[in-house]
């Protein structure tokens, strides 16, 4: 794990992709800790930090060796020892990240809040009911699903926000080839609005640029 503590009284846990804790996600902790958040973000493997985005075939093989269950417990049991020392703890979740922050949202007292990008696995447990408030966002299509048949099954569930935008699987990464910067600086004005409006506070900017 990559842990940014400042003695913040709110706390961000990222959940990343299939690659585990690249740049891009170390940029987005020490953005967020710029921002008076705690930050801690997960790495998946025990021997290596990250794949490169050419291992795609490596990673995904390895992190479904782990599984998503297994990872939504792993995460739980940090954030049972982590919640007791915030006001606010947000979990943030990125492809496979989603999905498991989705599978915690069935989990009472963990967190306050919970933000996907482009979890397309989510599609497996359209059954869950969020106990917490959640906001997911995608491009206007996957690879591998048909993305309007899983925004329509969310549409109408309880406490979720739905997002789409004119962009590809990873269009918020900048080392991602759909990477599209209007489109994340969109998204990111999205999950600013999403937080405020659900937390209640003046969350921090930092010179007009913020990711939440």
């Amino acid at each position: 794990m990559h842990v940014l503590r400042n003695g913040a009284e709110k706390l961000l846990v990222i959940l990343p992709e299939i690659y585990g804790l690249n740049q891009h996600m170390l940029d987005i902790c020490q953005q967020y800790a710029n921002q008076s958040w705690d930050v801690i973000c997960f790495s998946w493997y025990k021997d290596t930090l990250f794949f490169a985005q050419k291992e795609e075939k490596q990673a995904y093989q390895r992190f479904m060796s782990i599984g998503f269950e297994k990872a939504t417990e792993q995460v739980a049991e940090v954030l049972r020892l982590e919640r007791p020392l915030y006001q606010q703890v947000v979990v943030m979740g990125f492809s496979v990240g989603a999905t498991v922050a989705w599978l915690l949202t069935e989990h009472v007292g963990l967190c306050d809040r919970i933000v996907g990008y482009y979890g397309s696995r989510i599609r497996k447990y359209t059954n869950i009911t969020p106990k917490v408030p959640v906001l997911l966002l995608y491009g206007e299509s996957e690879p591998a699903f048909e993305i309007a048949t899983l925004l329509q099954s969310l549409s109408n569930t309880s406490q979720v926000t739905l997002k789409q935008y004119t962009a590809l699987h990873g269009f918020s990464n900048p080392y991602s080839r759909h990477y599209q910067p209007n489109v994340a600086s969109s998204a990111s004005e999205d999950v600013h609005q999403f937080l405020c409006s659900h937390m209640g506070e003046n969350l921090n900017r930092t010179n007009g640029n913020h990711l939440f």
